[in-house]
């Protein structure tokens, strides 16, 4: 989800056999160049609130998921809102995410 990856300060990741690939700080340009999230944002020097929301929107476009919803839930941090989840519902969580 995309709030997991702009959220921590402090993140590392790793491959497929648990080996250290780098961490947030250190892969910044790939993980912006992947989530066009820019570097300000990921590194906490701009707050999510100033982002304009079609930019926020635009990050999770043309993510994706496995369930149609977790396309509406993967936002719910980036706008800081809280609304039940209810799977199943398909396309009617962005409805009610807007």
């Amino acid at each position: 989800m995309l709030q997991e990856l702009v959220a921590p300060h402090t993140m590392w990741f790793y491959d497929f056999q648990w080996q250290s690939v780098g961490s947030k700080h250190g892969l910044q340009s790939k993980l912006s160049r992947i989530t066009r999230i820019p570097p300000d944002v990921h590194l906490h020097e701009t707050p999510l609130s100033s982002v304009l929301v079609t930019q926020r929107l635009s990050w999770a476009a043309g993510r994706e998921t496995t369930r149609v919803e977790d396309q509406a839930y993967c936002l719910l941090g980036i706008f800081d809102v809280n609304m039940p989840l209810l799977y199943r519902e398909e396309s009617k969580a962005f409805r009610r995410l807007q």
